[in-house]
Order: C-alpha cells, then structure tokens, then sequence
C-alpha cells in the first residue's frame, strides 16, 4: 500500500491513485501503522505533503490525530540520486527542521540509504539531534 494524493493537490508518484474517501484513508494509515509498531498514531502525514482544503485538516483532527508536514525537502520522492538528495537536505534544510524519507527504498524512493549514510554523520556533526515526531514536538511516544 502507498498512500494516494488528496482532492486539491498533484501526484509525484505517477502509480498514485487520487483520494476518494479521505476518512478511509486515515483510518486505513492508522491500521497499518498500529499493526506495525504496536499502537496507534497521533500524527498523520498528506501525501506529498499537499492537504488540499483545510476540510482535510479538521477530518484527521477529527480522527485523533494532528495533521504534521515538513519543512524541508529530502528529495526521494522525485527520484533524486544519493548525492541530490544529500545536497537538498545540507542545503535546504535547517536544524529542528522536519525532514521526512521513505523508508522503503525501492523504484520510486531510490537511494535512500545510501543518503542517510552520510546525512546522520553529518546531521550530528553540525548539532543536529535525531528525533521523531513526536519527541520533536514536546510529546513522550506512547509505549507500545
């Protein structure tokens, strides 16, 4: 499952299908999130990171959830090589800024590991501090 771009906004990922229940998708998010790490989310990421009208915003509100976004491009998503997607982070980014890369390394986010060898070195050597989400916004993750 890779999630699909809401109402309002473009496709990156020329496979991604278009949203047509945003409740579904959420609760569907949710699922796989809770079945993979043992308890269920507190925050929801868009696809591409585009919500489309704030509508969108107050139904993941409604869900439980907060609605979180980025403020800096990792590149993986459009395909950017290793070097490209280093350069984007150390150029683009700032620290206690929200960098977010798939994990999945595969045809439509390639190269991922092989950026994050060298960006988590150099993300500390310049003072960074690696957290998730949730740490970052002053919350403790829920045990699972």
């Amino acid at each position: 499952w890779d999630h699909g771009y809401w109402p309002g906004c473009h496709a990156r990922d020329p496979l991604a299908i278009p949203v047509t229940d945003p409740k579904g998708e959420i609760t569907k998010a949710a699922d796989i999130i809770q079945k993979t790490v043992g308890y269920a989310p507190s925050w929801f990421r868009f696809g591409g990171f585009c919500y489309g009208p704030s509508s969108n915003l107050r139904l993941v509100k409604n869900q439980g959830e907060w609605p979180v976004g980025n403020s800096c491009f990792f590149g993986d998503s459009a395909r950017y090589t290793a070097s490209q997607q280093i350069a984007s982070v150390e150029n683009g980014c700032g620290n206690g800024g929200i960098v977010v890369t798939h994990l999945n390394n595969g045809v439509y986010h390639p190269n991922i590991y092989e950026a994050l060898k060298a960006l988590i070195p150099w993300w500390k050597k310049n003072g960074w501090t690696i957290v998730n989400i949730t740490e970052l916004m002053g919350q403790s993750p829920p045990a699972p």
